[in-house]
């Protein structure tokens, strides 16, 4: 192997740890966006999501719903019409279930109005997707 090639494959790598870097960083700024919008501190953050993946989201704080539109928003998943676009997901890597999980929750709930109750709605449904989909598998995302 040639040195231009071993420093063309090195450059590729840091580019992309970079990019990885990047994109983590900015979703740390938009989770602190969003809290900050939502008026929920850290601690009421963490109370909502033991909530959430116990399923036990009868009585889930508003404010919390109205956090998961603004993550979807700020995130640029959601379309001029403020419903979930399939097609911002495409480069996540998904796998076919989860795809197919997304695409269905998107059916089901594409009906509600409120813009808070409507995102909340996508991730109480995807979320128990997800789990049922690959309970017994240690990896969440294939």
């Amino acid at each position: 192997m040639k040195l231009p090639d071993i420093a063309f494959g090195v450059i590729i790598i840091v580019v992309f740890v970079v990019q990885r870097t990047l994109a983590d960083d900015i979703d740390d700024i938009r989770h602190f966006e969003c809290l900050k919008q939502s008026e929920i501190s850290p601690d009421v953050y963490d109370d909502m999501m033991d909530k959430l993946i116990a399923d036990e989201t009868d009585d889930m704080d508003q404010r919390f719903k109205c956090y998961t539109h603004c993550m979807l928003e700020k995130g640029g998943r959601l379309n001029e019409n403020g419903k979930l676009d399939l097609t911002k997901f495409e480069d996540y890597h998904m796998s076919e279930r989860d795809m197919e999980a997304m695409e269905k929750c998107k059916s089901d709930n594409d009906d509600i109005a409120d813009s808070c109750e409507y995102s909340f709605a996508l991730t109480v449904c995807y979320m128990q997707a997800i789990i049922a989909n690959h309970e017994g598998t240690e990896e969440i995302n294939e």
